[in-house]
């Protein structure tokens, strides 16, 4: 359990590029060898890769929300009115988000 524990936090340190470089050559040495390692890598990767996508949907989801409460609001209030500057910058990075 240790060694798996151990694996994972070192791969985590290789996908964010904390590792040293010769801990990471040692690394990516035993990966050529070791296919259970590069199962965990590729299913920490895919992890990684999940929650960064849910991150960008939930960020555009409240950007979208706040906007239709406005917009339901300036309906209501017969004047029309600028999009907050919050929102214009939370949809800026949540498109930007996207893109990548």
């Amino acid at each position: 359990m240790d060694d798996l524990r151990h694996n994972e936090n070192l791969l985590i340190r290789y996908l964010d590029g904390e590792l040293p470089a010769e801990e990471k050559a040692m690394l990516e040495q035993r990966l050529q060898t070791d296919a259970a390692l590069q199962q965990q890598l590729e299913t920490l990767r895919v992890s990684i890769q999940a929650i960064r996508q849910y991150g960008a949907a939930q960020q555009v989801h409240h950007v979208h929300a706040e906007m239709m409460a406005e917009l339901k609001g300036a309906k209501q209030g017969g004047k029309v009115r600028t999009m907050n500057r919050s929102v214009r910058y939370a949809l800026a990075i949540a498109a930007s988000v996207l893109v990548v």
